[in-house]
């Protein structure tokens, strides 16, 4: 299976090609690229030990010039074709020796995937195409509702990201060294669902979600603990928590702030100096500030250097595949989402929309911040706590005058969105 498989790969021949309105002046626009490349290293190793604001905002603003008269010369996308029309001829390898060819192998399916049937693994070539056709013949066989195992790992995941665990525990094994699937069935059935919609994504975010098992609380029972404590049977919701991605674009909704634009390029939010040079490079594009606001979905991904609200909360390693999150607990998420300029900006952009939204009333404030940010009204007691806090946070603001209340009440959407109940999922 692994060298048919590897047939489908072998022809593949890295090109350069021009790009639509791209001149021939290919090594020039290179040595441009190089020294502004050269020029931005040194302007954000300035930037990094910059301390005066007007200093930095002038470093930033000589990057975005010099980033800008080189962009067009950047390359945007790699392609591949095929050297030949007809597929290479690949051999097993004794002991894994390329001196040592054993038997022939024609490009061909995962045969486990087709039931051990050889026939319906065998690749037929198209003669019509003008190249093999092996690598689109492959994607439509992954993608084809005869094959049992797209559809399942799809749903799979989908499943796991709602619930915290997949029907099969093992979301990149369903192998003999997997888990097996805790209910059999209900996969095949969602598996089966899923294809008959077109694929289609939403449909099965929607199904899941407005499922009774989604809408079950996660409150534990003694009964339920001592014959399931890691609730395989679903008897409870599991409470799961917010990953990093999902935590800073509900901090932006809740501040209304939040940009909705759809596609485009990648973005770059503004990231402290501290934190650049902690990475290998100093390359960090710039995006206007309502840009730097879209979901966090389009935030550029480097290696060397994540969003450290979506770092410190589990983000996904960028080395390797993940096929699950940790779900750790640790100090630095508290002290990240305690002390980032983001939070304490979006928390005061949260307090402004409080105040516009529900008066100058104090008691109509504090119900309105609960129901915003906590998705509930506050106790007798909450209200009570939440007006001495109030009172107490004012009176430490006082020599800033008309601005003593909305820092105090500042702080109280900074406390609510550091509570383990904006945190979690119930």
């Amino acid at each position: 299976d692994y060298y048919r498989f590897q047939g489908f790969f072998s022809t593949i021949q890295w090109t350069d090609r021009k790009l639509p309105g791209e001149t021939n002046d290919s090594e020039s626009m290179k040595k441009q690229v190089k020294e502004a490349d050269t020029k931005i290293a040194e302007l954000r190793g300035q930037l990094a030990s910059a301390e005066k604001k007007e200093d930095r905002d002038k470093l930033n603003e000589e990057i975005n010039r010099t980033e800008e008269g080189v962009a067009k010369f950047r390359p945007l996308a790699s392609i591949v074709t095929d050297k030949q029309k007809d597929a290479v001829r690949e051999h097993l390898l004794i002991r894994g020796d390329l001196h040592t060819p054993g038997e022939e192998v024609k490009p061909g399916f995962v045969a486990s995937l087709c039931g051990g049937n050889e026939t319906a693994a065998a690749f037929t070539p198209n003669e019509t195409t003008k190249t093999t056709g092996l690598r689109s013949s492959l994607a439509n066989w992954i993608a084809s509702p005869e094959n049992p195992m797209t559809a399942r790992v799809i749903v799979n995941r989908l499943w796991q990201h709602h619930f915290g665990r997949g029907i099969v525990g093992t979301p990149s094994d369903f192998g003999i060294n997997g888990e097996a699937a805790t209910h059999k069935e209900l996969l095949d059935w969602l598996t089966l669902k899923f294809v008959k919609d077109g694929w289609s994504l939403k449909k099965m975010h929607r199904l899941m979600l407005l499922s009774n098992l989604y809408q079950q609380s996660t409150q534990t029972n003694p009964k339920g603990e001592k014959l399931d404590s890691q609730n395989l049977l679903l008897w409870r919701m599991n409470r799961l928590r917010l990953e990093g991605e999902p935590l800073r674009d509900s901090i932006l909704a809740l501040s209304g702030r939040l940009n909705p634009e759809m596609g485009g390029p990648s973005i770059y939010p503004q990231v402290s100096s501290e934190v650049l040079s902690t990475g290998s490079t100093h390359k960090w594009g710039n995006s206007s500030e309502e840009q730097g606001r879209r979901r966090t979905i389009y935030v550029f991904q480097r290696r060397s250097l994540l969003l450290p609200i979506v770092e410190v909360f589990d983000g996904a390693d960028l080395v390797n595949t993940c096929s699950r999150r940790n779900n750790t607990t640790i100090a630095p998420q508290a002290l990240a989402l305690f002390n980032s300029e983001f939070t304490r900006e979006e928390s005061r952009h949260i307090a402004e929309r409080v105040v516009r939204e529900a008066g100058a009333d104090t008691a109509t404030l504090i119900d309105r911040a609960y129901r915003l940010i906590l998705s509930r009204p506050s106790t007798a007691k909450q209200k009570l706590l939440t007006q001495e806090f109030l009172t107490k946070q004012t009176g430490l603001y006082t020599k800033r005058g008309n601005e003593a209340s909305l820092l105090a009440f500042t702080d109280l959407c900074h406390v609510l969105i550091n509570s383990n109940e904006f945190l979690y999922l119930d």
